[in-house]
């Protein structure tokens, strides 16, 4: 584990990171991302969040805070990464990784275009 207990996490879609310049590096900062990503405070206090054996890593992705409209888009196919440094293998058994997608289609005189 990186100093502060926590991986080092960073979320890459092309060319652009999230959180930029730098990685997530400690519980604060990623209590900090679930707080910006729920769009409210969560009902836990930051040592309820870093207790047990789970831990939670979300990104926002919205330009505007609680528009899901506004979300960065992946329409030119851009590569989405998920990097994880300093995590040891007795330290996480499993992984899961859950998006949440805004579809927007646009109907017109020669078809439909959904763009996600």
């Amino acid at each position: 584990m990186a100093d502060g207990g926590a991986p080092l996490a960073r979320l890459s879609i092309g060319p652009k990171n999230y959180p930029d310049p730098q990685a997530i590096a400690s519980i604060p900062e990623y209590f900090y991302q679930l707080h910006q990503a729920l769009g409210y405070a969560p009902n836990i206090n930051r040592d309820n969040f870093q207790t047990g054996n789970c831990f939670t890593i979300c990104w926002d992705l919205r330009k505007t805070p609680g528009d899901a409209s506004t979300s960065v888009s992946t329409r030119s196919g851009d590569l989405l990464n998920v990097t994880l440094q300093n995590l040891t293998a007795d330290a996480a058994s499993e992984c899961w990784l859950t998006m949440f997608a805004f579809s927007v289609v646009a109907v017109r005189e020669q078809g439909c275009t959904l763009l996600t």
